[in-house]
């Protein structure tokens, strides 16, 4: 099962499932499965065939031609030949026949830096679980041939991209592989919410109803990264501040523009450091000022039950707030999820928890 990124930003898997011989043509068609990656969507079966070839009886020549197809089921999406959004017979296969007459033109530097982003947050970030653990690879043959490039191309733009924050760096690496950082995922999920804000409305109006919970954050990307990425799994829409336009308002204008929300998770990691005047070597892990002040902020606002803290490590809670949820919160290992989850769902907000 091959996990496939197209250059118009499609990601899905290929499952071969079989090679069946033709009865009205001289050939064989090879059948694959496609699963969507990026959305959910319906999946379906595509046929590419192939004509007979005297290169049949070399024992490398399977492996060589499912390279090829899967590049020209790569292709097919980007001329819109396929789609995922598309209505599909699940009894039929989609029938394509490669064109081996025409000549494609090399990609653009730009389209092999874009690939190379899609890539690293499909692969890298949203398909893998454990987020920072997967290396990328983007100079794989059979990416080369797909984009009709060198992989000395690859390599200057992985090398760019590293220099300019977006590729992680490491001299153990191999030269055309990496992953992506907190920059890069930053990004590209900013513009994918740019695009989905017609489906995704970012402001719920006075009367705080819909399904947008707002993320208090301080430092912690990965923890941020982690929290947002889970209410979206649920179907909710995250609000964090920093992402949505300014539109020429201040920052406490650009705030309660978008603090009218149904419920409101505020993420106290240890970032700071704090002590009481009469004992000032005993310092203790403390959230960043903002986000205790708008933990305040949405308490007032919303009210303790719309409200849900995570707690990371042994981070100092605030004092004077009785009957606030606190949920520890232990990285990808632990409960938090299900924790939250169910604080969520306790405030009237529709969750499904067998998403958790």
């Amino acid at each position: 099962m091959d996990t496939l990124v197209t250059l118009g930003g499609e990601c899905f898997e290929a499952e071969f499932k079989r090679k069946m011989p033709m009865q009205d043509r001289i050939g064989f068609c090879r059948v694959f499965s496609l699963r969507d990656l990026k959305e959910n969507r319906p999946g379906f079966q595509v046929s590419v065939f192939w004509p007979d070839r005297d290169g049949a009886t070399d024992p490398e020549f399977d492996s060589k031609v499912e390279e090829t197809t899967l590049n020209v089921i790569r292709r097919a999406f980007d001329d819109g030949t396929l789609s995922f959004d598309m209505p599909h017979d699940p009894q039929h296969y989609q029938d394509l026949v490669p064109n081996a007459e025409t000549e494609r033109p090399a990609a653009s530097r730009d389209n092999v830096r874009r690939f190379i982003r899609e890539k690293a947050f499909w692969v890298g970030f949203r398909v893998n679980p454990k987020v920072g653990k997967y290396l990328v690879q983007f100079d794989s043959q059979i990416d080369l041939d797909y984009l009709q490039v060198g992989r000395e191309r690859i390599l200057q733009e992985v090398w760019l991209l590293r220099e300019q924050g977006y590729l992680a760096k490491d001299e153990n690496w191999p030269a055309g592989a990496g992953r992506p950082t907190a920059k890069l995922i930053d990004e590209y999920e900013v513009e994918r919410r740019g695009q989905q804000r017609e489906s995704f409305p970012r402001d719920l109006g006075p009367e705080g109803t819909g399904s947008s919970v707002f993320v208090v954050h301080g430092h912690d990307e990965g923890m941020r990264q982690s929290v947002a990425r889970f209410l979206e799994k649920l179907h909710l829409q995250p609000i964090i501040l920093h992402e949505q336009p300014s539109l020429g308002r201040t920052l406490i204008e650009k705030f309660e523009r978008h603090s009218n929300v149904r419920y409101a998770v505020v993420l106290l990691s240890p970032d700071d450091l704090g002590a009481c005047a009469s004992t000032p070597n005993e310092l203790k892990p403390r959230a960043r000022q903002n986000v205790v002040l708008e933990l305040g902020y949405f308490i007032g606002k919303l009210g303790r039950s719309n409200v849900c803290a995570l707690l990371k490590d042994d981070v100092e809670r605030p004092s004077d707030l009785v009957g606030l949820v606190y949920v520890p919160y232990e990285g990808d290992q632990g409960n938090w999820r299900i924790g939250l989850a169910r604080e969520i769902k306790a405030a009237g907000i529709r969750v499904d928890m067998n998403l958790v």
